[in-house]
Protein backbone atom coordinates (compact mmCIF):
# COMPACT_ATOMS: atom_id res chain seq x y z
CA UNK A 1 0.00 0.00 0.00
CA UNK A 2 1.24 3.80 -0.97
CA UNK A 3 2.27 5.41 1.69
CA UNK A 4 0.32 9.09 2.16
CA UNK A 5 2.67 12.13 2.18
CA UNK A 6 2.63 14.10 5.66
CA UNK A 7 1.58 17.48 5.38
CA UNK A 8 4.36 20.13 5.13
CA UNK A 9 3.74 21.32 8.70
CA UNK A 10 4.27 17.85 9.89
CA UNK A 11 7.48 17.15 7.84
CA UNK A 12 9.00 20.21 8.94
CA UNK A 13 8.09 19.49 12.77
CA UNK A 14 9.21 15.79 12.41
CA UNK A 15 11.03 14.86 9.13
CA UNK A 16 9.83 11.82 7.17
CA UNK A 17 8.28 9.31 9.12
CA UNK A 18 9.20 5.75 7.52
CA UNK A 19 6.38 3.39 7.04
CA UNK A 20 6.00 0.64 10.08
CA UNK A 21 3.67 -1.91 9.86
CA UNK A 22 2.19 -2.81 13.14
CA UNK A 23 0.79 -6.68 14.59
CA UNK A 24 0.98 -7.83 17.68
CA UNK A 25 2.94 -10.37 16.36
CA UNK A 26 5.77 -7.69 15.33
CA UNK A 27 9.12 -8.94 16.91
CA UNK A 28 10.37 -6.70 20.01
CA UNK A 29 13.39 -4.24 19.06
CA UNK A 30 14.16 -0.80 17.50
CA UNK A 31 13.64 0.43 14.42
CA UNK A 32 14.65 3.76 12.79
CA UNK A 33 13.09 6.45 10.75
CA UNK A 34 14.28 9.96 9.40
CA UNK A 35 13.43 11.31 12.64
CA UNK A 36 14.31 8.92 15.15
CA UNK A 37 14.37 5.40 17.05
CA UNK A 38 10.77 2.97 16.85
CA UNK A 39 10.33 1.66 20.14
CA UNK A 40 7.56 -0.86 21.46
CA UNK A 41 5.67 1.05 24.38
CA UNK A 42 3.28 -0.43 26.64
CA UNK A 43 -0.02 1.17 26.24
CA UNK A 44 -0.37 1.89 29.39
CA UNK A 45 2.03 3.95 29.56
CA UNK A 46 1.18 6.33 26.75
CA UNK A 47 -1.60 9.14 27.85
CA UNK A 48 -3.55 11.62 26.01
CA UNK A 49 -2.62 14.84 24.50
CA UNK A 50 -3.81 17.24 27.47
CA UNK A 51 -3.64 19.67 24.58
CA UNK A 52 -5.56 17.91 21.73
CA UNK A 53 -7.48 20.03 19.52
CA UNK A 54 -9.85 17.85 18.30
CA UNK A 55 -12.44 17.25 21.19
CA UNK A 56 -14.95 15.13 19.07
CA UNK A 57 -13.84 11.82 17.96
CA UNK A 58 -16.63 10.14 16.15
CA UNK A 59 -16.85 6.30 17.22
CA UNK A 60 -17.36 5.11 13.55
CA UNK A 61 -14.42 6.90 12.14
CA UNK A 62 -12.13 5.14 15.56
CA UNK A 63 -14.20 1.74 14.11
CA UNK A 64 -13.27 2.38 10.37
CA UNK A 65 -9.97 2.97 11.83
CA UNK A 66 -9.66 -0.26 13.49
CA UNK A 67 -10.74 -2.37 10.78
CA UNK A 68 -7.93 -0.80 8.64
CA UNK A 69 -5.39 -1.32 11.56
CA UNK A 70 -6.68 -5.10 11.71
CA UNK A 71 -6.12 -6.10 7.68
CA UNK A 72 -3.20 -4.02 7.02
CA UNK A 73 -1.55 -2.69 10.01
CA UNK A 74 -0.46 0.56 11.19
CA UNK A 75 1.59 2.50 8.15
CA UNK A 76 2.82 4.79 10.90
CA UNK A 77 3.76 5.12 14.77
CA UNK A 78 2.58 6.96 17.42
CA UNK A 79 4.61 9.87 18.02
CA UNK A 80 5.22 10.75 21.60
CA UNK A 81 7.47 12.43 24.56
CA UNK A 82 8.90 10.32 27.12
CA UNK A 83 8.40 13.13 30.51
CA UNK A 84 8.48 10.97 34.14
CA UNK A 85 8.35 7.93 32.83
CA UNK A 86 5.13 8.23 30.51
CA UNK A 87 4.94 9.02 27.27
CA UNK A 88 2.97 12.07 26.61
CA UNK A 89 1.21 11.33 23.30
CA UNK A 90 1.61 14.19 20.73
CA UNK A 91 0.46 12.66 17.27
CA UNK A 92 -2.12 9.71 16.81
CA UNK A 93 -4.74 9.93 19.57
CA UNK A 94 -7.36 8.36 16.74
CA UNK A 95 -4.77 5.30 16.09
CA UNK A 96 -3.90 5.32 20.24
CA UNK A 97 -7.91 4.53 20.33
CA UNK A 98 -8.27 2.04 17.53
CA UNK A 99 -5.55 0.46 19.07
CA UNK A 100 -6.84 0.13 22.34
CA UNK A 101 -10.18 -1.09 20.49
CA UNK A 102 -8.62 -3.80 19.13
CA UNK A 103 -7.08 -5.12 22.13
CA UNK A 104 -3.24 -4.48 21.75
CA UNK A 105 -1.03 -3.98 24.74
CA UNK A 106 1.72 -2.12 22.67
CA UNK A 107 2.75 0.33 20.10
CA UNK A 108 5.09 1.49 18.12
CA UNK A 109 5.86 4.78 19.00
CA UNK A 110 8.81 7.42 17.51
CA UNK A 111 10.10 9.39 21.28
CA UNK A 112 10.76 12.79 20.89
CA UNK A 113 13.00 14.49 23.29
CA UNK A 114 10.68 16.35 26.57
CA UNK A 115 8.00 18.67 24.95
CA UNK A 116 6.59 21.92 26.88
CA UNK A 117 3.06 22.79 26.44
CA UNK A 118 3.58 24.67 23.92
CA UNK A 119 5.13 22.07 21.88
CA UNK A 120 2.25 19.75 22.47
CA UNK A 121 -0.04 22.14 20.93
CA UNK A 122 1.89 22.95 18.28
CA UNK A 123 2.50 19.66 17.15
CA UNK A 124 -0.92 18.12 17.47
CA UNK A 125 -2.29 21.14 15.95
CA UNK A 126 -0.41 20.67 12.77
CA UNK A 127 -1.13 16.98 12.68
CA UNK A 128 -4.45 17.33 12.88
CA UNK A 129 -4.72 20.13 10.56
CA UNK A 130 -2.46 18.38 7.92
CA UNK A 131 -4.04 14.77 8.35
CA UNK A 132 -7.42 14.30 9.72
CA UNK A 133 -9.09 17.96 8.77
CA UNK A 134 -10.06 19.33 12.47
CA UNK A 135 -13.80 21.49 12.02
CA UNK A 136 -12.80 25.46 12.16
CA UNK A 137 -14.11 25.56 15.15
CA UNK A 138 -11.48 23.25 16.57
CA UNK A 139 -8.72 24.84 14.82
CA UNK A 140 -9.81 28.15 15.93
CA UNK A 141 -9.80 26.96 19.73
CA UNK A 142 -6.48 25.72 19.57
CA UNK A 143 -5.22 28.78 18.02
CA UNK A 144 -6.73 31.02 20.15
CA UNK A 145 -5.25 28.94 22.70
CA UNK A 146 -1.72 29.14 21.25
CA UNK A 147 -2.55 33.06 21.38
CA UNK A 148 -3.66 33.27 24.85
CA UNK A 149 -1.97 31.01 26.95
CA UNK A 150 1.29 31.19 25.43
CA UNK A 151 1.42 34.55 24.30
CA UNK A 152 2.27 33.69 20.76
CA UNK A 153 1.39 36.72 17.78
CA UNK A 154 -1.13 35.58 15.21
CA UNK A 155 1.86 36.35 13.07
CA UNK A 156 4.03 33.51 15.26
CA UNK A 157 1.19 30.99 14.95
CA UNK A 158 0.92 31.45 11.41
CA UNK A 159 5.11 30.51 10.62
CA UNK A 160 5.21 27.59 13.09
CA UNK A 161 1.89 25.85 12.10
CA UNK A 162 2.58 26.31 8.10
CA UNK A 163 -0.84 29.16 7.60
CA UNK A 164 -0.27 32.94 6.74
CA UNK A 165 -1.03 35.31 9.79
CA UNK A 166 -4.81 36.04 7.50
CA UNK A 167 -5.81 32.65 8.11
CA UNK A 168 -5.22 32.57 11.41
CA UNK A 169 -6.70 35.60 11.99
CA UNK A 170 -10.01 34.53 10.21
CA UNK A 171 -10.17 31.26 12.07
CA UNK A 172 -9.94 32.97 15.58
CA UNK A 173 -12.71 35.01 14.65
CA UNK A 174 -15.58 32.60 14.27
CA UNK A 175 -14.61 32.28 18.10
CA UNK A 176 -16.79 35.84 18.19
CA UNK A 177 -20.27 34.26 16.79
CA UNK A 178 -23.29 33.12 19.57
CA UNK A 179 -22.32 29.10 20.64
CA UNK A 180 -25.13 28.34 18.50
CA UNK A 181 -23.47 29.65 15.35
CA UNK A 182 -20.25 27.73 16.19
CA UNK A 183 -21.98 24.85 16.73
CA UNK A 184 -23.71 24.51 13.29
CA UNK A 185 -20.04 25.08 12.27
CA UNK A 186 -18.95 21.97 14.18
CA UNK A 187 -21.47 19.78 12.71
CA UNK A 188 -21.16 21.05 9.04
CA UNK A 189 -24.68 22.71 8.71
CA UNK A 190 -22.39 25.41 7.47
CA UNK A 191 -18.98 26.31 6.73
CA UNK A 192 -16.69 28.28 8.08
CA UNK A 193 -16.88 30.74 4.82
CA UNK A 194 -20.94 30.98 5.97
CA UNK A 195 -19.75 32.00 9.44
CA UNK A 196 -17.72 35.05 7.87
CA UNK A 197 -20.42 36.26 6.14
CA UNK A 198 -22.15 36.25 9.31
CA UNK A 199 -19.23 37.95 11.11
CA UNK A 200 -20.19 40.70 8.53
CA UNK A 201 -23.56 41.39 10.73
CA UNK A 202 -23.66 43.82 13.80
CA UNK A 203 -27.08 42.62 14.83
CA UNK A 204 -27.44 39.26 16.81
CA UNK A 205 -31.78 39.01 15.35
CA UNK A 206 -29.76 39.88 12.03
CA UNK A 207 -27.66 37.26 12.52
CA UNK A 208 -29.69 34.82 13.09
CA UNK A 209 -32.61 35.66 10.28
CA UNK A 210 -28.94 35.00 7.93
CA UNK A 211 -28.23 31.84 9.26
CA UNK A 212 -31.75 30.57 8.41
CA UNK A 213 -31.66 31.66 5.28
CA UNK A 214 -28.46 29.88 4.53
CA UNK A 215 -30.08 26.60 5.69
CA UNK A 216 -32.76 26.89 4.92
CA UNK A 217 -32.13 28.23 0.82
CA UNK A 218 -28.51 26.72 0.79
CA UNK A 219 -26.88 29.62 -0.06
CA UNK A 220 -23.46 29.65 -1.04
CA UNK A 221 -21.22 31.89 0.61
CA UNK A 222 -20.81 34.22 -1.64
CA UNK A 223 -24.76 34.85 -1.73
CA UNK A 224 -24.24 34.72 2.02
CA UNK A 225 -21.92 37.59 2.04
CA UNK A 226 -23.80 39.95 -0.45
CA UNK A 227 -26.87 39.32 2.08
CA UNK A 228 -24.79 40.01 5.08
CA UNK A 229 -24.19 43.24 3.35
CA UNK A 230 -27.57 43.99 2.74
CA UNK A 231 -28.25 43.67 6.35
CA UNK A 232 -25.76 46.17 7.41
CA UNK A 233 -27.19 48.56 4.68
CA UNK A 234 -28.90 51.74 5.90
CA UNK A 235 -30.72 52.86 2.55
CA UNK A 236 -31.66 51.11 -0.23
CA UNK A 237 -29.96 52.66 -2.71
CA UNK A 238 -26.81 51.60 -0.96
CA UNK A 239 -27.91 47.89 -1.22
CA UNK A 240 -27.80 47.45 -4.73
CA UNK A 241 -24.40 48.65 -4.78
CA UNK A 242 -23.45 46.69 -1.71
CA UNK A 243 -23.44 43.32 -3.49
CA UNK A 244 -21.51 44.49 -6.62
CA UNK A 245 -17.92 42.47 -8.04
CA UNK A 246 -16.23 45.57 -7.39
CA UNK A 247 -16.98 45.53 -3.50
CA UNK A 248 -16.46 41.54 -3.02
CA UNK A 249 -14.04 40.73 -0.43
CA UNK A 250 -11.37 38.67 -1.98
CA UNK A 251 -9.67 37.51 1.35
CA UNK A 252 -12.46 35.26 2.39
CA UNK A 253 -11.93 33.78 -0.85
CA UNK A 254 -7.79 33.42 0.19
CA UNK A 255 -8.70 32.10 3.37
CA UNK A 256 -11.01 29.42 2.25
CA UNK A 257 -8.34 28.11 -0.29
CA UNK A 258 -5.58 28.30 1.97
CA UNK A 259 -7.93 26.14 4.20
CA UNK A 260 -8.46 23.83 1.10
CA UNK A 261 -5.11 23.76 -0.05
CA UNK A 262 -2.70 24.02 3.52
CA UNK A 263 -0.33 26.31 2.37
CA UNK A 264 -0.17 30.62 1.99
CA UNK A 265 -2.47 31.96 -0.97
CA UNK A 266 -2.64 35.58 -1.90
CA UNK A 267 -4.83 37.70 -3.95
CA UNK A 268 -4.39 40.79 -5.87
CA UNK A 269 -5.93 42.91 -7.82
CA UNK A 270 -4.42 44.61 -10.84
CA UNK A 271 -6.94 46.77 -12.94
CA UNK A 272 -9.85 44.46 -13.68
CA UNK A 273 -7.69 41.54 -13.32
CA UNK A 274 -7.15 39.43 -10.28
CA UNK A 275 -4.03 37.70 -9.64
CA UNK A 276 -3.79 34.34 -7.64
CA UNK A 277 -0.55 33.31 -5.55
CA UNK A 278 -0.14 30.08 -4.51
CA UNK A 279 3.13 29.80 -2.19
CA UNK A 280 4.95 26.44 -2.46
CA UNK A 281 7.70 25.08 -0.42
CA UNK A 282 9.15 22.62 -2.86
CA UNK A 283 8.90 21.48 -6.09
CA UNK A 284 7.06 17.83 -4.38
CA UNK A 285 4.69 20.46 -3.10
CA UNK A 286 3.83 21.88 -6.38
CA UNK A 287 4.08 18.25 -8.38
CA UNK A 288 1.61 17.07 -5.67
CA UNK A 289 -0.95 19.90 -6.34
CA UNK A 290 -0.53 19.55 -9.94
CA UNK A 291 -1.21 15.51 -9.61
CA UNK A 292 -4.62 16.80 -7.62
CA UNK A 293 -6.07 18.71 -10.63
CA UNK A 294 -5.53 15.56 -13.03
CA UNK A 295 -1.28 15.87 -14.00
CA UNK A 296 0.76 13.57 -14.66
CA UNK A 297 4.43 13.49 -15.67
CA UNK A 298 5.48 12.57 -18.81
Amino acid sequence: MEQKRLGRGLEALYGRLDSVKLSNNDADGTQKTNSGSVIDVPISQIKENPYQPRSRFAEDSIENLAKSIQHNGMLQPLVASKINGTYQLICGERRLRALKKLGYTTAKVIVHDKCNDEDLLKKALVENVNREDLNPIEKAEGLQLLNKKFSLTHEQIADSIGMSRTGVTNLIRLLELPVEIQDAVRSDLITAGHARAILQVNNLDKRNKLISKIVKDNLTVRQAEQLARKFNTVSAGSEDSAGTAENYDTNSIASFLEESLLTKVSIEKAGKLYKLNIQFNSLDELIDFASRLGYTAG
